[in-house]
């Protein structure tokens, strides 16, 4: 399976992203995330997308399209999404990208599912709300 869910620290989630997939599989990877994204609160990603094969064309347009129809609401409703990429060189080529086409809300490459929850953390501390009862303490 392309990809698992951790709800371990709701609304905070998890995805792990492996290797490659079909397009089938990344629209089920996307239909999973709107169905976090339409719930009647808020919300953080972690993409932990270290193991997952680069995406081809079809996929990122499926991706481009996904984020331009749901932008309104990832600003409103996110605590923020941090992409997990542990190789120093393509988190910062990501990075490079992401100053050229910003993505909606708050959004980071990070190199540790850790560090990923520690900004989805200061994403619910300027959204004022309280860190989620069961996460692991961040200081």
């Amino acid at each position: 399976m392309f990809f698992t869910v951790e709800r371990r620290w709701d609304p905070l989630i998890v995805f792990y992203l492996r290797g490659k997939c079909s397009d089938d599989e990344f629209r089920a990877y996307l239909d999973a995330m709107e169905v976090f994204l339409y719930e009647p609160r808020r919300y953080g990603f972690v993409l932990d997308a270290d193991q997952a094969a680069s995406a081809p064309a079809t996929q990122r347009k499926m991706q481009a399209e996904w984020i331009k129809q749901h932008w309104d609401r990832i600003e409103a409703e996110s605590y923020g999404t941090a992409m997990v990429i542990t190789k120093a060189l393509p988190r910062l080529i990501l990075s490079s990208i992401l100053l050229l086409t910003p993505m909606p809300g708050r959004f980071t490459t990070v190199s540790s599912v850790d560090k990923g929850l520690a900004f989805l953390a200061e994403g619910v501390r300027l959204a004022g709300d309280r860190w989620p009862a069961g996460s692991p303490p961040l200081g």
